[in-house]
């Protein structure tokens, strides 16, 4: 869930005040995102609520509960004073969900009216999105294992709050991983998934268009090229993209009991094979002079690529034999 991946702090000083910085516990590769979020999609940026909460704006203003006007109706305790700090409240956030703005009708005093205040930033926006394609959905009328196009249905996705949230823009196309929070009851997403600008999400997609068309043909196998024998067992909740100490100038070789393929890794290190079936493979780095001689550095490692997973691992090489 992503109540466990992204964490933002909040505190209350006088009036609810997001403090800034996001620690993900957790992050994934494209595959691991895919397999773990209850919905994928590709859609357009309709609409931003609350909009005073909507970064993209230039008006935007992260402070505004800490104006002059705010603090003073704060400090009239009566309930005349009360009535005419929900009135502010409501007409600044005009754009709030109904069930929002029935809690800040409800607070009976100052101290409760703050506490509702601060449940309401830390809900993040509402994000309205015209979807484009829809890779996963996981609910009572889609089967999340059979992708399938969406031509113009509209999806609600809350961002999170503060640094922790992505900074949409209107008018704008995402690639979208979100999960549905317990806590909120809400479909989130935030800066700990993958989620991002479309002509940023090439990677992803490319691994997205094999699960939506490749059939039974549609796994990707991800692997890294090291000379640190330490790099052997990453920490598989922490993905980056790339290892300590990576290796380049190499040649990947992948072979099953059907075919063989070949590909490099990249400067950091990083290999992947898209549109595998399941089977057993072997894994292998060659010197960079294949074809015109094989020579083997590392390996071959099997490994066990089965349906619905996310199949991975790590060649050593040690550096002294690339320079022989």
């Amino acid at each position: 869930m992503l109540g466990m991946r992204c964490a933002c702090a909040f505190a209350v000083v006088l009036i609810p005040k997001l403090i800034t910085g996001c620690h993900c516990p957790v992050s994934w590769s494209a595959c691991q995102d895919a397999v773990t979020s209850n919905l994928v999609f590709i859609g357009t940026v309709e609409a931003i609520q609350p909009s005073l909460l909507d970064r993209s704006k230039p008006s935007a203003n992260p402070n505004w509960m800490q104006t002059p006007e705010v603090f003073a109706l704060q400090q009239d305790k009566s309930a005349s004073g009360l009535g005419r700090l929900k009135d502010y409240y409501l007409r600044l956030l005009s754009d709030l969900p109904e069930i929002s703005k029935a809690r800040i009708q409800s607070a009976k005093t100052q101290e409760e009216l703050r506490g509702v205040m601060t449940w309401i930033l830390s809900q993040g926006t509402e994000v309205r999105f015209k979807v484009k394609t829809l890779f996963r959905q996981d609910d009572d009328d889609a089967d999340s294992n059979s992708p399938k196009r969406a031509k113009t249905k509209s999806i609600e996705i809350w961002n999170e709050p503060g640094d922790c949230g992505i900074s949409f823009q209107p008018g704008e196309t995402y690639l979208v991983y979100a999960t549905d929070d317990e806590k909120s009851g809400h479909m989130e997403t935030g800066v700990c998934h993958r989620t991002a600008r479309l002509s940023d999400a090439g990677d992803d997609l490319a691994y997205l268009y094999f699960v939506q068309n490749g059939g039974s043909e549609s796994i990707r196998l991800e692997g890294f090229v090291t000379s640190d024998i330490d790099q052997l067992n990453p920490n598989r909740f922490h993905y980056s993209g790339k290892i300590q100490s990576p290796v380049s100038d190499v040649v990947i070789e992948l072979k099953s009991d059907r075919a063989a393929r070949y590909s490099e890794p990249d400067g950091n290190g990083r290999f992947v094979f898209d549109g595998l079936s399941p089977g057993d493979y072997q894994v292998s780095a060659l010197d960079a002079t294949f074809p015109a001689r094989t020579k083997v550095l590392s390996g071959p490692r099997r490994v066990d690529v089965k349906a619905g997973a996310c199949p991975g691992t790590t060649l050593l090489v040690i550096i002294r034999s690339l320079r022989r």
